[in-house]
C-alpha cells in the first residue's frame, strides 16, 4: 500500500511539475521578463503570506483526523473559516504595507489578486492534509492536481483575450475559487458538520499546530524570501530570470518532499531501525535529486533557450547556482519527517532559523549586487546550512532514542 501511494504521489507530482513548467513557459513567453516578474511577485507574495499565517493547522488537521476520522467534517469547516479569515488578513496586510511604505514597483491592479490567491492556497493546504490524515491519498492527489491544472487551463483561455499580468492573475484567482467550491461540496457530502466554526476543536489542536507552524514559517521564509527582495524597478527583469530558476528548484525538490510525507507513517512504526531506514531513504532521494541537478546543470543553457527563448538567457546562470538547494531540500524533507516521529522537537526550528537569518541577512545585499545569481546563491547556502543542522539534530535524537529503548 505504501509503495502504491508513493508511486501515485510521484506520478501526480510529475504531472504537477509539467503543469507548473507549462504555466511558467506560457506566462514567460506571453508576458516577457517584466510582466513575468509582476506575475511571479504576486504568486510568491500570496504563498509567503499564507505560509506565515497558516498557524500549522494543516499538521494538526492530519494528526487529529487520523486519531478520529469522525472529526473530518468539523475540521474541514474550521479549515475554510480559517482560510478566509487568516488568508484575507495576511494578504490585505501585505498589500497595505507594500503600498504604504512604497517598497514595490508593482501596481495595485496586480497586487490585489493576492486577496483571493492567499485564502484559496490555504484551503488547499488544510483540506489536502485532512485527506492525508485519513489515508485517502487518491483524493489528496486529486486536490493537488486540480490546484495546478485548472489555473493553467484558465490562463490559457484568458490569453486569447488579454496577455497581461493582471489578466493572468485574475484567471489563477478565479480557478482557485472554483476549485474550493467543488472541493467543499465533495468533502462535506454526507457530513453532519454545519458551517459553524468549532472554537473548542480549534483550541484543542492549537498547541500541536503551533509547533509545526514555527518550523514551517521559518522554512517558507527561507525558500520564498529571495523572490521578494527584487523591489527596485531595474531588478524586475532579474526577478523574471530568478523566477525560472525558482520554478526548476521547486520542480526538483517537490517529489522527494512528497515521498517523505508518504513515508512518515512507515517511520512511525519502526523503533531501533527508524534512523537506519531514514538514512537509507535520504540517500536515495538526495542521490536522485543530485542526478537530476547534474543533468539540468549541464543542459541549463539549452533548457532556457528552447523553453523560454533568448530573452531569458540570463536565467541560465541562476538556474545552475540554485540546483544544490534542491538536493539539500530533498535531504531536509526526510530529516524533518524523522524528527516529527519523535514529537517534532523544538530544536528542529534551529535549522530553519539559521537558514532564514542567512537569507534575510545576505539576501538583500547579494540581490542588489548580483541580481538573480545572488538570490540563487543565498538560497543554496541557506538550505545547505539547514541540512547540516538537521542532520546533527537527527543523530543526537537517534542516539537518545536507542538508549531509551535499551534501558
Amino acid at each position: 500500500m505504501v509503495i502504491k501511494d508513493a508511486m501515485m504521489t510521484v506520478g501526480v507530482r510529475v504531472t504537477l511539475i509539467v503543469a507548473g513548467l507549462a504555466t511558467t513557459i506560457i506566462t514567460a513567453r506571453w508576458l516577457g521578463p517584466a510582466g513575468r516578474g509582476d506575475y511571479f511577485f504576486v504568486v510568491a507574495l500570496s504563498a509567503m503570506a499564507g505560509q506565515i499565517v497558516h498557524l500549522g493547522l494543516h499538521a494538526s488537521n492530519a494528526f487529529y483526523v487520523a486519531k478520529n476520522p469522525k472529526l473530518f467534517g468539523a475540521l474541514a469547516v474550521n479549515s475554510y473559516w480559517a482560510s478566509v479569515v487568516l488568508g484575507g488578513i495576511a494578504a490585505a496586510t501585505a498589500i497595505t504595507a507594500i503600498i504604504y511604505f512604497g517598497q514595490s514597483n508593482h501596481s495595485f491592479d496586480v497586487l490585489y489578486w493576492a486577496l483571493l490567491l492567499t485564502p484559496t492556497g490555504l484551503a488547499t493546504l488544510y483540506i489536502g492534509n485532512l485527506y492525508v490524515g485519513v489515508g485517502r491519498i487518491t483524493e489528496y492527489n486529486a486536490v493537488q492536481l486540480a490546484s495546478a491544472i485548472v489555473p493553467f487551463a484558465l490562463i490559457c483561455g484568458v490569453a486569447a483575450y488579454s496577455r497581461t499580468a493582471p489578466a493572468f492573475l485574475a484567471a489563477a484567482s478565479i480557478a482557485g475559487v472554483l476549485n474550493q467550491l467543488v472541493l467543499a461540496s465533495y468533502s462535506l457530502r454526507g457530513q453532519s458538520a454545519q458551517w459553524r466554526f468549532d472554537a473548542r476543536l480549534f483550541r484543542a489542536g492549537l498547541p500541536f499546530a503551533i509547533r509545526a507552524y514555527v518550523i514551517n514559517a521559518l522554512c517558507t521564509m527561507t525558500l520564498k524570501a529571495p523572490a521578494l527582495m527584487f523591489t527596485a524597478a531595474p531588478l524586475k527583469s532579474e526577478l523574471g530570470y530568478f523566477s525560472i530558476a525558482a520554478q526548476v528548484f521547486d520542480a526538483i525538490s517537490v517529489v522527494p518532499a512528497s515521498i517523505a510525507a508518504v513515508l512518515f507513517p512507515v517511520l512511525m512504526k519502526l523503533e531501533v531501525d527508524r534512523w537506519r531506514e531514514t538514512r537509507r531513504y535520504m540517500a536515495i532521494l538526495m542521490g536522485l535529486a543530485l542526478l537530476v541537478a547534474v543533468v539540468m546543470g549541464m543542459l541549463s543553457n539549452v533548457f532556457v533557450d528552447v523553453l523560454f527563448g533568448a530573452r531569458f538567457a540570463g536565467a541560465a546562470a541562476p538556474l545552475r547556482i540554485i540546483l544544490p538547494a534542491a538536493v539539500f531540500v530533498s535531504g531536509t524533507s526526510l530529516l524533518s519527517q524523522y524528527l516529527a516521529t519523535h514529537g517534532m522537537p523544538r530544536s528542529t526550528a534551529l535549522a530553519w532559523l539559521a537558514a532564514a537569518v542567512i537569507c534575510i541577512g545576505l539576501g538583500p545585499i547579494l540581490v542588489r549586487t548580483h541580481g538573480a545569481v545572488g538570490a540563487a546563491l543565498v538560497l543554496s547556502c541557506a538550505t545547505g546550512v539547514a541540512w547540516i543542522i538537521l542532520l546533527a539534530l537527527s543523530l543526537r535524537v537517534s542516539r537518545r532514542f536507542v538508549e531509551h529503548l535499551t534501558t
